[in-house]
Formats: structure tokens, C-alpha cells, sequence
């Protein structure tokens, strides 16, 4: 009896264990990961206040103009004066306001840079629901700058945070884009990630390939990074990494080691994933200014 009420005991543990270990392992591998690409797809919509380009004394437009699948973008130009434009894509969950963006965008203009400002699909006043990873919104901002007549086509660069930086690689391989700074760039597809060397790191790889999946079937991603970075016309590249972060910092060596030449890359030990203006901002906008006007003007 009561060798018979332990085994009772004993199925009755290693059944718990094994629901329990399921529920943990449903929870680790396929709703974490489903989450994950929901909140991807669907940032929270921060609104375009409270400063503008007249705060810093510059003249600007409100803009609108179309994108391929048939979603207005706004967001705000500024004419300049040494016929070179820059566009800036900001991160996901941002907006054209996104830090240190218009601090940027004001010096440039002081050494007569046209400037677009502009809110991505899904974020600030543009429309959408759901964002984009494929390059498309980048590509509707450079066709409107095309479209200016006073905007030199061959001379147009492009500065990206996060989200924009991969907009931006995945735009760039049309040509249109003369120079590029990429800051804090980020991943659109489970290749983008260093290979898994310990059983945890293969675990997370495995909620990256849920992920990535998921956004694929829905449209949000195209290609990974890595792979659209082979794929760049030899324009000057400017990568920006704060390597406060492993995972940051080795990704961005990748992407620099599969980039095309004449590329830089300036690391920020102090910096974090989207805030390495915030710790050197005097230092990050010499930088971009000195790239730009060596890029497109000389």
C-alpha cells in the first residue's frame, strides 16, 4: 500500500514537472517571441511636440508626400543653401523629434544643408498602423526630395537611428543615397545576430527565428541587415555604436566587416542603443557635420 502511494506520488510530480517545463517552454519559445514581434509592429505612437526648427531660428515647411503602397509621411523641410540635402529616419517608437535629431539637423542647417525631417510610417503625425523594416518609407522620402527642384539628386545623404538606420540599408542599394551614418543599427532578420555559442544563446536564437518569422509573413521585414549590406554601392558609410551593449557592439563589427568601402566605424563606450548623441553630443555633431561635408561637398 504503501509502495503503491508512492508511485501515485511520483507519476503525479514528473506530470506536473512536464506541464509545468510546457507551459515554461510555450511562454519561452512562442508566446515571448510573438510579443516581441507584436510590439515591433506596432510601436506606441509618441506625438510631435513641442519644439519645431523655429526654435533655433531656422525657417522650415511642413511637408507631406506619399509613400509606394499608398501612406502619407510628414514632416518638415528646410531649405538650404550649398545644394546637399540630408534626411534623417528616426527609431522605432520616435518620431522627428527623437533625441538629439533636431539639435543635429540645426547644425547641418548652419552650414547650408537642406534638411528632411520626417516622421516614419505608424509614428508622429504619418500615417500607418503597423511599421516597416523594408526600406520603403526612406525610398518615399528620397523620391519627394527628388522631386524638389533646387535639390541637387547626387548629392543627398542620409543619417538613421535604430529603425532608420535599417530603413536606411535596405533603401540604399537603388544608388540614390550618396553617403550614409548609420547609428545603433539594428536587425531585421535572425542572421543579423552572431551565432549562438552557449545553450542560452541558443534559446534566445530560437525566439529571434519566431520573431523574425512572424514579421516576414506579415511584411514588416524584408532581408536581414547583413545580407543588404553586401549589397551597398561603395558610398561613404559612417557606422555609430555604443558598445555599453555586447550585443550592439558585435553586431555593428559584422555589418561593418560586410560593408563595402569607404566606411568608418566610431565607437562609444559610454553610449547606449539610441543615445549616443545624449553622451557626446558636442563631439557627434562635429562628427556628422565633418562626414557630410566631406562626403557631398568636396
Amino acid at each position: 500500500m504503501k509502495q503503491s502511494r508512492l508511485r501515485y506520488w511520483f507519476k503525479l510530480t514528473l506530470f506536473t514537472l512536464a506541464v509545468v517545463g510546457s507551459g515554461v517552454g510555450l511562454l519561452v519559445l512562442v508566446i515571448a517571441p510573438l510579443h516581441t514581434a507584436d510590439v515591433m509592429m506596432y510601436p506606441a505612437r509618441r506625438p510631435v511636440c513641442c519644439q519645431t526648427p523655429a526654435d533655433f531660428g531656422l525657417h522650415y515647411e511642413d511637408v507631406a508626400f506619399p509613400t509606394s503602397d499608398g501612406l502619407t509621411l510628414r514632416g518638415w523641410y528646410l531649405p538650404g543653401s550649398n545644394g546637399a540635402t540630408i534626411l534623417f529616419a528616426h527609431g522605432g517608437g520616435g518620431n522627428r523629434l527623437s533625441i538629439g535629431q533636431l539639435e543635429q539637423a540645426a547644425a547641418l542647417a548652419e552650414q547650408g544643408f537642406s534638411i528632411l525631417l520626417y516622421d516614419l510610417r505608424s509614428h508622429g503625425d504619418s500615417e500607418g498602423t503597423q511599421t516597416s523594416f523594408t526600406g520603403v518609407d526612406v525610398l518615399a522620402a528620397l523620391n519627394y526630395l527628388r522631386s524638389r527642384p533646387e535639390v541637387d539628386p547626387d548629392r543627398i545623404g542620409a543619417i538613421g537611428l535604430s529603425l532608420g538606420a535599417i530603413d536606411i540599408v535596405h533603401a540604399a542599394a537603388d544608388g540614390g543615397l550618396k553617403a550614409i551614418i548609420l547609428d545603433g543599427l539594428g536587425q531585421s532578420g535572425a542572421a543579423d545576430f552572431p551565432p549562438p555559442t552557449t545553450p542560452a544563446q541558443l534559446m534566445i536564437a530560437g525566439q529571434r527565428l519566431v520573431t523574425f518569422t512572424v514579421l516576414r509573413a506579415r511584411g514588416v521585414v524584408a532581408a536581414p541587415v547583413i545580407d543588404a549590406m553586401s549589397k551597398l554601392p561603395p558610398q561613404p558609410k559612417l557606422f555609430i555604436s555604443g558598445t555599453g551593449q555586447d550585443l550592439e557592439r558585435e553586431a555593428v563589427r559584422r555589418y561593418v566587416a560586410a560593408a563595402s568601402e569607404p566606411k568608418s566605424l566610431w565607437e562609444i563606450p559610454e553610449g547606449s542603443h539610441a543615445y549616443t548623441w545624449a553622451a557626446r553630443p558636442q563631439e557627434y555633431t562635429r562628427r556628422i557635420v565633418a562626414f557630410f561635408t566631406q562626403s557631398l561637398l568636396k
